[in-house]
């Protein structure tokens, strides 16, 4: 059989060439484009548009040549008060801003609509990071509360990526300059730790057994609780299949060691028993996006000994008081276990209502020091990872 070898090097072949391309269907090319917009979260693009904006706007104030000079005058243009040295933008301004500049460029992301300037040098970053670090002198300017390092990261990681967007290549230096600084920034820090009288304990503090004994056995005592009688303070509203749906969720929390959105995400098709475990499979986490780990499943087993924190005995109570079945009473299998991410805002919601208004879990926070400030729904993983770490050591 013949084969037909083209000569790219013809004029014909070229055109042919081109009209392949042309070719191609514009819905293809628009779900190709979406697909490739999917690298991040929607939760993460939003995080990382917030990142941007602040550093765009602290070069506008401090900075303004190291802006690309049409973007600077798209800013002066929307910006009724001048000069901004004088009143501080207000906060999301530059945010709003800096989506119609996208939105202007029908968000085709190119080097000629990067909005900084060719002069631009690794340094400048290096500041406006220390400046988040350090406490504004104007309290009402947006930027004046001093960031956590875990945020300042997540702000070099949006600047970072903003130059990916744009498929513009960093300073030569910008590697070792940001290498530099966040070492530095985290000797500070321990620094502060070790020599002031700074807590350690950043964060939402962890829940202790004693007190997730406590919390779980007393939603199950709500439940069970006649509407019409008084919960000890506690909404009224809620009825008992809310609080048998906190129930199941904590215990589950607990014992998967997951965040609450995985737990709120949980499908019946996820849930398998094998041998003497239930195994639950999560398709997609925070730290495993793309799913890789998809296939290995989490395993939680029950406890006879203490029925009110038994996994096993809570899926059962939810099952019963007929949580699988959607508005309309039937069987809802193509549905998460809890009927969708809403119930992720739902469950922290009762958590810090039963925290602020229960009598019984009040006294039992008074009596053992423990601040309802510090408590949410993360707390439920954060002590079950190292409650497992202390019992393995």
């Amino acid at each position: 059989m013949d084969i037909d070898v083209i000569n790219y090097n013809s004029a014909s072949a070229s055109a042919a060439v081109d009209r392949d391309v042309d070719a191609i269907p514009e819905e293809l090319i628009m779900s190709a484009n979406q697909t490739s917009q999917m690298e991040l979260s929607k939760r993460s693009a939003q995080s990382y548009l917030d990142g941007q904006s602040r550093f765009l706007k602290f070069l506008y104030s401090h900075a303004k040549t190291k802006l690309n000079p049409t973007f600077r005058e798209f800013i002066r243009e929307r910006t009724p008060r001048g000069d901004p040295k004088g009143t501080p933008m207000k906060r999301g301004e530059m945010k709003s801003i800096y989506k119609l500049w996208v939105s202007g460029n029908n968000n085709q992301l190119t080097p000629e609509n990067f909005p900084l300037h060719s002069s631009f040098e690794s340094k400048h970053m290096k500041y406006f990071l220390e400046y988040l670090q350090i406490p504004a002198e104007n309290p009402n300017d947006f930027d004046a509360k001093r960031l956590s390092p875990a945020h300042v990261m997540q702000h070099r990681s949006a600047i970072v990526y903003m130059f990916r967007q744009y498929n513009v290549q960093p300073p030569r230096d910008w590697a070792e300059v940001l290498r530099q600084f966040t070492r530095g920034s985290k000797r500070r820090r321990a620094e502060q730790y070790q020599f002031a009288n700074t807590p350690l304990d950043l964060g939402k503090a962890a829940i202790r057994m004693p007190f997730y004994i406590t919390i779980t056995s007393r939603m199950i005592e709500l439940a069970t609780v006649n509407p019409t009688r008084s919960r000890g303070g506690v909404s009224s509203n809620l009825s008992c299949a809310d609080w048998v749906m906190s129930h199941t969720y904590c215990c589950l929390q607990w014992n998967l060691m997951s965040r609450t959105k995985s737990i709120a995400s949980i499908c019946f098709e996820h849930l398998r028993w094998v041998d003497d475990s239930l195994q639950i499979y999560f398709c997609q986490t925070k730290t495993d996006q793309e799913g890789t780990k998809a296939a290995y499943p989490r395993h939680i087993y029950a406890n006879p000994i203490k029925p009110e924190i038994c996994p096993i005995t809570a899926l059962g109570y939810w099952l019963m008081c007929g949580g699988w079945r959607d508005a309309k009473s039937r069987l809802a299998v193509d549905e998460t276990l809890f009927g969708g991410l809403n119930k992720k805002d739902k469950f922290s919601n009762i958590f810090l209502n039963l925290l602020r208004h229960d009598e019984k879990v009040a006294n039992f926070m008074t009596n053992n020091g423990i601040s309802q400030s510090k408590q949410s729904s993360h707390s439920f993983r954060k002590v079950r990872c190292k409650y497992i770490i202390i019992k393995r050591s």
